[in-house]
């Protein structure tokens, strides 16, 4: 063989076929697209002889993208959400999916990590930050990340009624100065009930604080304030 030589036969424009005249050669700039480069040889006495090679060149992979659902916050004594993960691949399909924490309080269980949807449990009170990883069918990946909020337990409002107070015929009426307090939110609303004592009463502001309770008859009764709070958690005070 006293000569090589590559061209190109049939493809895209771009490429560069680095050195044409030896027998293996690399060829660079190439695009998406079908090439045939042909090697033609000629001998010491002129005659040539050629093959040609294929070159196909796929599209860059597109990389997936991975979906971990909305940011969710809970209350304890609640410790447990349901992540609904999911992901999708523009040019192929995902092969695998993994639930990760990033950051956040260390006691946590991952029920099902390898999942798109997995519950986590466990939780205590403070912000976790939850990652799911997709890797498509070329091994390229995406992630997305969620924020679990944990809110402390609630603490029940504590309600207090007043002073017991004793009066005495022909006087029939008291006033009833009701009060109530929440450490982690604020009261909403004021009950008064009867618990025991005679038939005979009536509460004239039952969801006020503080009211009149009139038409009282000889005995001894014990009315109840009870209070809500912005949580819906109750606490209650009895008056004698």
């Amino acid at each position: 063989i006293a000569s090589y030589a590559w061209t190109k036969v049939s493809g895209p424009a771009a490429y560069t076929i680095a050195s044409p005249a030896t027998a293996s050669t690399s060829i660079t700039g190439l695009v998406q697209g079908t090439y045939v480069f042909r090697l033609t040889v000629t001998d010491n006495q002129g005659a040539t002889g050629y093959d040609d090679v294929q070159i196909t060149v796929n599209a860059a992979n597109v990389a997936p993208t991975a979906n971990a659902g909305a940011d969710q916050t809970i209350q304890l004594p609640v410790n447990s959400v349901t992540v609904n993960g999911s992901g999708t691949d523009a040019d192929g399909s995902i092969a695998s999916y993994a639930w990760t924490k990033v950051s956040g309080p260390a006691t946590y269980n991952i029920t099902s990590p390898a999942a798109a949807s997995t519950s986590i449990t466990g939780l205590v009170q403070g912000t976790y930050v939850f990652r799911l990883t997709v890797t498509d069918n070329q091994g390229a990946t995406g992630y997305d990340d969620v924020q679990i909020t944990v809110n402390a337990a609630n603490v029940a409002p504590t309600a207090n009624a007043g002073a017991d107070q004793t009066i005495q015929l022909p006087v029939n009426s008291v006033t009833v100065n009701g009060s109530g307090a929440d450490a982690d939110g604020s009261i909403t609303s004021y009950v008064w009930t009867k618990v025991s004592g005679p038939a005979t009463y009536t509460i004239s502001n039952p969801a006020s604080a503080s009211t009149s309770i009139t038409g009282l008859i000889h005995g001894t009764y014990v009315f109840r304030l009870t209070v809500t709070d912005n949580q819906g958690a109750t606490g209650y005070d009895d008056i004698q």
